[in-house]
């Protein structure tokens, strides 16, 4: 029904229509009476016609506009020249709308004094809230008119939809909550939400009735009666126990509210173990992507150093005569800057910077085929015990990083059982929500395949847990490790997609959690055939070198001038432009660092070949960051070369790249 604003409105003017009619009829008759009546009732109908704040039109039996008052002008936006004569339903109707103004049509065409809520649309195609009286004018049994009745009610609507989307988004934030809400009165709970009751291990029902403080710590349970009574509202934290005894704190916050005709006290209360939990969490994982990030870089930097010690450690052993005493001294040059590269590819694994080559994986097929090798690794006096779940164990991962972690695991929890022990692996899929993945942010709920290696050592305190993935931490003797195996194992879970968490007591052993997200089953393609060298003449073969380490460019343009290749060289990307726009001759070969200060790798290549279409480019870095490739398709593996790197690795990888060209080249010639 209407609201009373618009019944109000339109019954002095529902009032008079049947009147009007009445007259009508006698008017028929001819009499002067009924003719004077007639008059008096057409110049009342005008006066509330004209005064009236309802849209009012009149309309003939074929729904054409005989006339409209000014309310309806400006209601519609029509003036009442434009629209006599005119179909009400195609003025007003709408496209959306036409329909149902043809039904309502219909129902008052056949007699039916109708009353919607409904919209139409005005002059300019804005669409209104209105309320339609529809009243059918009858004489004699035959329709001789219609008269229409809009109540703009816009405001109303407004406000009703309003009220409905704050009832909505406080229903939404009630169910969403994560704190404990209770109502006391006269010092007992009278109501409780899921979360009160959950915090404590209870149901609703069960709490209600319970005396304030039954729940709280014995030395503090007088202070929140206290704090209760005398209307207490700042927040503060106490000890409670749940109902097996278990101790957590919590934050509370009283108010006084008005309730059932009396006052009531309602607590809100939060479980802040949980916060601390998470905050310390998320702590330790903003430390390590910090260290992580300062680690990789440090890396990058010492490739750069590694790759001119190594090749000019090579280039002086090739060039000693043998037998000269100066060769064994490069010989150790050498094998130990390959020590040093193991060293900063175990760095990029820890700071998520190594390339991974990751496919599906069966997770239980990883830890079978390492079970011989393990039971070697480990002592006699340490029992190996492997429990794998049956079915798909599927994960994306690189596998011989993947192995390299289940290694690195095993040897940690070897040498923490110094007196024998039991190592045990086990996996299994699970589909894990935010409370088990709340010891990692970067993870999502989902389904999830877990490997979990447990051993029976001497465990560790919580110092040294917060500790144990830091790089070069180690609790072992000096000379005994690197500090770099867990390190290493928590920069592969991580860049893998997944997450390590760890639980140890001193004397308890250590449990260590991977959780890698679960990936679908299935055969990975073979790898392609090796393609065949193609030997490529380096006469005449110009290369421009891009390197802003100048080490570096030195050392590459050295190598390449000794193959007989002729070399350009530029310390960083802008002056690398401006020597291709004075170089009279064509580059055969771009072979620049990824990295550099203003513009990278892969715009100094995307802007060269808008000069030189078709360049061959060779990328050079001292690691591969993701980011790296996120506005960018990551190079074919022929394309890039990873520092450090020796003479004899750059020069296949530049013959290789221009025996590419080479080949693509052939069939066109």
């Amino acid at each position: 029904m209407p609201g009373p604003s618009a019944t109000l409105l339109a019954l002095p003017l529902v009032a008079i229509l049947p009147a009007a009619l009445r007259r009508l009829r006698q008017a028929a008759t001819g009499s002067d009476d009924a003719t004077r009546q007639i008059r008096e009732l057409t110049t009342l109908l005008d006066g509330l016609l004209q005064h009236t704040p309802l849209a009012v039109v009149l309309l003939d039996p074929e729904h054409r506009v005989r006339t409209c008052n000014p309310a309806f002008e400006s209601l519609f936006g029509y003036s009442r020249e434009a629209i006599l004569g005119r179909d009400l339903d195609d003025l007003i109707g709408g496209p959306r709308f036409d329909e149902d103004a043809r039904r309502i049509t219909a129902r008052v065409r056949g007699g039916e004094t109708v009353y919607v809520t409904t919209r139409r649309q005005r002059a300019g195609g804005e669409l209104v809230d209105v309320e339609i009286y529809g009243i059918p004018l009858m004489l004699e049994q035959e329709l001789i008119g219609v008269f229409a009745l809009y109540h703009d009610i816009r405001e109303r609507v407004e406000a009703e939809r309003t009220l409905r989307d704050s009832e909505e988004r406080f229903r939404r934030l009630a169910q969403a909550t994560f704190e404990g809400i209770c109502v006391f009165e006269d010092g007992k709970i009278v109501d409780a939400n899921e979360q009160f009751a959950r915090l404590f291990g209870f149901t609703v029902d069960e709490v209600i009735g319970a005396p304030i403080g039954s729940r709280v710590a014995k030395a503090q349970k007088q202070m929140v009666i206290d704090r209760h009574q005398a209307g207490y509202d700042e927040p503060y934290e106490i000890t409670c126990y749940k109902k097996d005894r278990t101790p957590f704190t919590v934050e509370l916050r009283g108010r006084s509210i008005p309730y059932k005709g009396g006052t009531a006290r309602v607590v809100v209360m939060r479980d802040t173990s949980e916060r601390r939990h998470l905050e310390a969490q998320l702590r330790q994982a903003q430390k390590m992507e910090a260290i992580g990030r300062v680690t990789a870089g440090i890396a990058h930097d010492f490739n750069n150093l590694l790759t001119a010690i190594l090749s000019y450690g090579e280039l002086l052993r090739d060039r000693l005569p043998p037998g000269d005493p100066l060769a064994r001294y490069a010989e150790e040059i050498v094998r130990a800057s390959g020590r040093a590269g193991e060293l900063t590819r175990q760095l990029l694994a820890f700071g998520r910077r190594q390339p991974l080559r990751t496919e599906p994986v069966e997770l239980n097929q990883v830890v079978t085929n390492m079970e011989r090798m393990l039971r070697r690794l480990i002592r006699e006096d340490v029992e190996l015990v492997i429990e794998l779940e049956p079915g798909s164990t599927t994960i994306e991962a690189d596998l011989g990083q993947l192995e390299q972690v289940v290694l690195n695991l095993a040897i940690n929890a070897r040498d923490a059982m110094p007196r024998g022990g039991t190592l045990t692996l086990k996996t299994e899929g699970r589909e894990l929500g935010p409370a088990d993945l709340a010891y990692d942010p970067d993870l999502v709920p989902g389904p999830y395949v877990r490997l979990t290696v447990r051993d029976t050592g001497v465990g560790m305190d919580a110092e040294t847990r917060g500790r144990i993935f830091e790089p070069f931490f180690t609790t072992k003797k000096r000379g005994e490790g690197t500090g770099l195996g867990l390190a290493m194992v928590y920069g592969i879970v991580k860049q893998s997609g997944g997450g390590i968490a760890v639980t140890s007591s001193p004397g308890r052993g250590t449990t260590f959690h991977l959780d890698f997200p679960r990936a679908a089953a299935r055969r990975a393609a073979p790898p392609p055939p090796p393609r065949p060298e193609v030997d490529v003449d380096a006469g005449g073969a110009t290369v421009l070198v891009v390197d802003d380490e100048a080490m570096v460019s030195s050392l590459v343009a050295e190598c390449l001038e000794s193959s007989g290749y002729r070399v350009l060289r530029a310390e960083d990307p802008q002056r690398a432009l401006q020597l291709l726009r004075r170089q009279p001759t064509a580059v055969d070969l771009l072979l620049t660092d990824l990295v550099m200060p203003g513009m990278s790798g892969f715009e100094l290549a995307e802007e060269m070949r808008r000069r030189q279409p078709g360049l061959k480019v060779l990328y050079m870095s001292g690691y591969t960051e993701g980011a790296l490739f996120d506005n960018h398709r990551p190079p074919a593996p022929e394309q890039l070369l990873r520092k450090p790197f020796t003479p004899r690795k750059l020069i296949r990888k530049v013959r290789r790249v221009l025996a590419l060209a080479a080949e693509t080249r052939a069939p066109a010639d």
